[in-house]
């Protein structure tokens, strides 16, 4: 749950910078490169940071503080996947570094004890709550519809 919470914030922090900046991509920016490997995204589609930097980094550092035995693949998995976004034309080296970064700090944050300790006990007070609340009017309506109780008199 916490890898995945971390690669919604992390994806939603991207699109939001994207929209921020609008750098265009040097597939479309830079008249005299070598042709992309991979097909230019569409205009709109834009440059800083790279979305596929944010996320390969945000599960690879997910994977990596959750799950320690998988850090040997999952940090060079994600950022191989960074990286590639350069090789393949269709980003500027700074803008896979910093979705790498994003993606990482949301990941470390989501992750981290303090953070998650609050949610749980945020969780637990509020189910708690709902609890509480919840029992004394399914035990006053049990005991009130009861079979063989007077439902007139009080008294009963």
């Amino acid at each position: 749950m916490l890898a995945a919470c971390a690669l919604v914030v992390a994806y939603g922090l991207s699109e939001v910078v994207k929209l921020l900046v609008a750098e265009e991509r040097p597939c479309r920016a830079v008249p005299d490169a070598a042709p992309p490997l991979a097909a230019c995204p569409a205009s709109g589609d834009w440059s800083f940071p790279s979305n596929h930097a944010t996320l390969a980094l945000a599960a690879a550092t997910g994977v990596a503080l959750l799950w320690r035995g998988l850090a040997w693949l999952a940090v060079p998995v994600g950022l191989l996947t960074a990286f590639s976004r350069v090789f393949v034309g269709v980003h500027y080296p700074f803008d896979v570094l910093a979705g790498g970064l994003l993606g990482a700090t949301v990941a470390a944050l989501c992750a981290s004890e303090p953070l998650v300790l609050h949610g749980a006990r945020l969780l637990l007070r509020r189910r708690a709550t709902a609890s509480a609340t919840a029992t004394p009017t399914a035990t006053s309506t049990a005991s009130a519809n009861a079979p063989g109780r007077d439902h007139t008199n009080p008294a009963s």
